[in-house]
């Protein structure tokens, strides 16, 4: 394993009002003896998913971990439509060019 993530997904069943922000965190760490690269690989998504209506803001959005460290990372969300959103956070670890796949989940209700 290039990377350990905690927790394994980010949900956010309490969520807030369309068009508030939601601040969680989460942490990566590198069990390994030598230095592990990490980055945020935001994708693109069309209009029509629903996805889409989920805004994330991701800081740091990439970093590096010596042998042992551990890094938080702070995630802002911001619903746009009413509903349960769901979206898939993907970061890319170097050197071995894996990728770790985070769920994110919020309920969005109206103001």
């Amino acid at each position: 394993e290039q990377v350990q993530l905690e927790p394994l997904a980010l949900l956010a069943p309490g969520g807030a009002s369309v068009g508030n922000t939601l601040a969680c965190s989460f942490r990566l760490t590198n069990p390994n003896a030598s230095r592990r690269q990490w980055r945020w690989l935001q994708e693109t998504l069309s209009p029509e998913d629903p996805g889409c209506a989920l805004h994330v803001e991701m800081m740091p959005s990439g970093g590096c971990l010596e042998a042992g460290e551990t890094a938080e990372v702070e995630v802002t969300v911001c619903g746009g439509a009413v509903g349960v959103l769901r979206r898939t956070l993907l970061l890319g670890v170097s050197p071995a060019g894996e990728t770790l796949r985070l769920p994110l989940e919020m309920r969005v209700a109206s103001p």
